[in-house]
């Protein structure tokens, strides 16, 4: 009897049923035909799993990738730590004046350095600094060359799985020892009447070494950006594709630097030039580190907390690369991507979080050979439950009706307004929704993914927001019902007890 009585508990009282329902008919909406879709969500509390569909089964993550990235940085790294870039400089300093040497540009891996993002990341402070360092030396003439030095981490471009499409537009920047404004320039374009063609104005910075093939026209006053930047296979540096909106006297659109550390060394030389220290030789790029050389100066970036955030809030992927590429270095003595994701991985097997199905091919998400499961990212945010590097990494997750970070249109009108806090991932035919949502006492960690999306993708979202939202009206309803009754659900379980 006691048993009968337990059985009615579950299927009239247990939340998780009626989520698991919840949750199927999300997954079997008709719009989301011939996708795959993968849900599961958890009790943080207490353990329980809430709803589970496909939620063992592989899946492209696309942006949820960086939850990997930021809590194996905080988890492996301090989250006090910053990376730092070095002037430094070899040869000896004349009684007049004169370096007889070369200057040096030691990139430590900051993706911040020069950044367009604001006047606390500008190169030209970091510039003046530096340039106040060589006079405080009495240095006013540099016989050498200005070398960026990209030798701490393993020189090695765009990550191999990335799409084609993407290496030439910002987004798909590649990572490296010595980034410079955000490894991305601005590219000026100038249309005209609708059908025509697209005038191409200039860049910034202004010489990025790249010309370009203009196959770009003018499209209806409302389309929007539609511009895409290829990697040319032959000829020209750039293929720009697509349209702008017409009658636009300056559209900017930003592309993928292609020497970004070259720009950087220029663009000091230039610096100094202008401030009255010659410099007799020219711009180099190395990769093989040197010895024998003093530093001048060191500027030092944002603290990985800080990178964390910002790479979570606004899923900044040349941060999530810097990331990981910095946890292989500090955790396996290589600078790299590989490295890297093998300390991630090796991490999270440590502490117990199963790995099978995972494959980390890169920081960010861009690559679409990344493989993880609805219950790893569950896995994950369970487990950061209880570290020290929590807080960092909640205070990271963009927060639904926020004004900043990428849930700022997310059920902003709904009760879900500061109730969701999560990672979003788009890429093509991926969308992908992972974090926590606050029920009252209750928090449910959970992941959402959908893969082959190939109709009803602009619905998704309003989809998602509704499922949510009957996820809370549920929970809401059960508390209300047992509080009728005047008793809690432990009341029938402890009745049941034999």
């Amino acid at each position: 009897m006691k048993h009968l009585i337990l059985l009615w508990i579950f299927s009239t009282v247990c939340f998780s049923a009626s989520v698991q329902e919840l949750a199927e008919g999300f997954a079997n909406h008709a719009d989301f035909d011939g996708a795959s879709i993968g849900l599961y969500i958890v009790d943080v509390g207490s353990g329980e799993v809430v709803a589970n569909v496909n939620g063992e089964k592989c899946f492209t993550p696309a942006s949820t990738q960086k939850l990997l990235t930021t809590i194996g940085a905080l988890e492996l790294l301090s989250g006090e730590d910053q990376f730092e870039t070095q002037l430094e400089y070899d040869g000896e300093i004349s009684p007049d004046g004169v370096l007889k040497g070369n200057v040096y540009i030691y990139g430590g891996g900051d993706p911040t350095f020069g950044s367009p993002r604001g006047e606390r990341f500008s190169h030209l402070g970091v510039f003046r600094k530096w340039k106040e360092a060589l006079m405080t030396k009495g240095v006013w003439k540099i016989e050498g060359n200005v070398i960026a030095d990209c030798s701490r981490w393993v020189d090695e471009g765009p990550v191999g799985t990335w799409y084609y499409e993407d290496l030439g537009n910002y987004f798909g920047a590649a990572a490296s020892a010595l980034t410079f404004h955000e490894n991305l320039y601005y590219l000026h374009l100038q249309s005209g009447e609708e059908g025509g063609s697209v005038e191409v104005k200039g860049t910034t910075p202004r010489e990025i070494h790249a010309s370009f093939e203009n196959g770009l026209r003018a499209a209806g006053p409302k389309s929007g950006d539609q511009a895409w930047i290829f990697t040319s296979m032959v000829g020209v540096d750039r293929v720009l594709k697509g349209t702008i909106p017409c009658g636009q006297e300056q559209f900017t659109i930003k592309g993928a630097l292609p020497n970004p550390p070259l720009v950087c060394a220029e663009m000091f030389k230039g610096y100094l030039k202008e401030l009255g220290i010659e410099v007799d030789g020219g711009v180099k790029v190395q990769s093989v580190a040197g010895a024998g050389r003093k530093c001048l100066d060191v500027h030092s970036s944002p603290r990985i907390e800080e990178l964390v955030e910002e790479t979570n809030q606004k899923s900044v992927n040349l941060y999530a690369e810097h990331l990981l590429k910095k946890v292989g270095e500090e955790a396996i003595g290589v600078g790299s991507t590989e490295s890297g994701a093998l300390a991630i991985k090796t991490f999270f097997e440590n502490e117990g979080i199963d790995c099978k199905k995972v494959r980390i091919q890169d920081g960010s998400g861009l690559s679409r050979s990344n493989v993880v499961t609805p219950k790893f990212l569950t896995d994950l945010l369970v487990y950061m439950k209880g570290r020290d590097s929590y807080r960092a990494f909640n205070d990271s997750l963009p927060v639904a009706g926020s004004a900043r970070g990428g849930l700022s249109h997310f059920g902003k009108d709904s009760v879900l307004r500061g109730q969701v806090r999560a990672k979003t991932g788009y890429a093509g035919q991926v969308r992908a929704l992972s974090g926590y949502l606050a029920l009252g006492n209750r928090e449910f960690a959970f992941a959402i993914i959908a893969n082959y999306l190939i109709n009803g993708g602009d619905r998704w979202k309003d989809h998602l927001v509704t499922f949510l939202e009957r996820v809370v009206a549920q929970e809401s309803s059960r508390k209300i019902d047992l509080l009728k009754e005047g008793v809690s659900a432990n009341y029938y379980l402890e009745q049941a007890k034999p």
